[in-house]
């Protein structure tokens, strides 16, 4: 094919820069779209196997340019990055800035102490059933990531959970993320303990909190949540059964506030929200919140059926959450949004599900902006 003018093919490279597969059929057919399209194209690359990854370096080892436009890295096994160390590939990954490591096992002879020096420049990390040796090796392996802003963890396996961290007296320095993800298993203890220590990042710079699940101890998840720099405050699953009995804590300095409360047969979600409620009566900064109400039945037993008899005890709690904010002094509260998740289908089954939960806040829809929802599933509800 003859060339074709240069502003048509940055048209059209600039029309399918989300359709790689469209990208690649472009550049096969005319040589003029392959610069333009390769940033694109190896924008994002996973590599799930060791045979993916040798194909993936070959291909970088005979055009430097497609290692200089990889993004965003996904990392599957040992097997993969052992072979991207060996081949020195991840120096070449200029415009890095977004790491996932999934299944990867830190603690290894195979496997550098220092490893994670050779993408010192990323700013965005996820973590993902991988392994460390303890926590030592865990905050000296993030130490080399000065720049990171952004980190997910997903179910981290400490080998030696015993390993104290020794003092570093300032010796480590410990990446300031802005932005963290947390999952909360029982499991997760000792990283969420290093985590509330500042063992592992520098809190002091900590803005966006967001935790899933229901530690073992609630005591470290507490210490976190109360950072001083925290602004924005993200909590799914905190339901455990002595939450009602617990002593209130407060949000200090978090303006929004996301909460997910899941229905159960046995009222625990209600005594949750009653905790969460004296939470919110002590935090004096609070301007925006999200609940996310599933009331769908729990997965362990769908069929289990609801009883009737607790609404009027579900009503009060709700009516109290809204006592609780209409009179609260000084009034901060800008907004107030309830998303409910349901199996309803009928129109008519909704409206009347969403203009029954809006009856329910009628002191805080007086005084701030009040919205009801009513959603198949979360995963469009866009709450930040």
């Amino acid at each position: 094919m003859s060339e074709l003018p240069q502003e048509l093919v940055d048209d059209v490279v600039d029309r399918l820069h989300d359709d790689p597969k469209a990208l690649k059929v472009c550049s096969l057919i005319c040589h003029a779209f392959c610069a333009r399209s390769r940033r694109h194209i190896f924008r994002t690359v996973s590599l799930v196997d060791e045979k993916r990854c040798i194909d993936f370096c070959d291909l970088c080892q005979k055009s430097l340019y497609i290692s200089r436009s990889v993004a965003i890295l996904h990392v599957f096994t040992n097997s993969v990055f052992e072979k991207l160390l060996k081949s020195k590939l991840l120096g070449s990954f200029v415009t890095l800035y977004s790491a996932t490591f999934r299944t990867v096992d830190f603690d290894t002879d195979r496997l550098p102490y220092h490893c994670f020096s050779a993408i010192s420049s990323i700013r965005s990390i996820t973590l993902a059933g991988v392994t460390f040796r303890d926590i030592v090796h865990f905050s000296t392996s993030l130490s080399y990531l000065t720049l990171l802003k952004k980190m997910n963890v997903y179910t981290i396996t400490i080998r030696l959970a015993g390993q104290a961290l020794p003092n570093s007296n300032g010796a480590v320095r410990r990446p300031r993320v802005q932005d963290l993800k947390l999952s909360c298993n029982l499991r997760d203890g000792p990283v969420l303990e290093a985590f509330a220590n500042g063992d592992l990042i520098s809190l002091r710079g900590l803005r966006n909190l967001s935790t899933m699940f229901c530690p073992q101890n609630i005591l470290h998840l507490e210490r976190l949540i109360q950072t001083p720099s925290l602004q924005v405050l993200g909590v799914k699953g905190l339901q455990p059964a002595d939450l009602g009995s617990r002593d209130p804590l407060s949000l200090g300095n978090v303006h929004t506030l996301v909460l997910q409360i899941n229905w159960y047969p046995d009222d625990s979600h209600l005594s949750a929200v009653r905790w969460w409620t004296r939470c919110l009566a002590i935090s004096p900064s609070l301007q925006r919140v999200t609940i996310l109400y599933d009331t769908r039945p729990p997965f362990s037993n769908p069929d289990h059926p609801r009883d009737d008899n607790n609404e009027d005890y579900a009503r009060l709690t709700w009516m109290n959450l809204d006592r609780v904010f209409s009179e609260k002094t000084p009034f901060t509260l800008q907004s107030f949004r309830m998303t409910l998740c349901t199996d309803l289908v009928a129109k008519e089954d909704k409206l009347e599900l969403k203009e029954y939960m809006e009856d329910m806040f009628p002191g805080i829809q007086a005084r701030c902006k009040l919205r009801v929802d009513v959603v198949k599933d979360f995963r469009s509800v866009i709450t930040r």
